[in-house]
């Protein structure tokens, strides 16, 4: 009579022998584990490209000349005179374009020149009429 165990380990390939038939398959890269390594390194190229631009933003600003800014209060005193304009009853600012600059063109310029929100004049109102020397 033979041993039920012999039977049993002879019909079974032994435990090398499984693992050596078995081939090792190579895993993908887990999606969590490249979705951490991307947040990893996201802020680090960040401030890397961050501290670039700023480092040869330096260095362009350090060999350009500096801006002359144009609504300077010394430049535009230089340059352009002003009248002063006393609003009359029935008067725009078109109508006092058309007095000054003799076209409307100029409206939003005294606008401006005036920090006017609106075209909405008063008689009495006294405007500074920009004009060029």
């Amino acid at each position: 009579m033979e041993k039920p165990a012999e039977q049993s380990h002879n019909t079974l390939p032994s435990r090398v022998d499984v693992h050596r038939k078995k081939k090792k398959k190579k895993k993908p890269l887990p999606t969590t584990f490249v979705l951490v390594i991307i947040f990893i390194c996201l802020p680090f190229v960040i401030l890397i490209t961050y501290f670039i631009q700023v480092t040869l933003g330096n260095e362009r600003m350090a060999t350009e000349q500096p801006y002359t800014l144009i609504n300077e209060p010394s430049q535009i005193t230089e340059q352009i005179e002003t009248i002063e304009h006393s609003v009359k009853e029935g008067e725009t600012l078109s109508s006092i374009s058309v007095e000054y600059y003799g076209d409307e063109t100029a409206v939003e310029r005294i606008k401006e020149y005036n920090q006017l929100a609106d075209n909405q004049l008063f008689e009495g109102q006294v405007l500074k009429i920009p004009i060029e020397k």
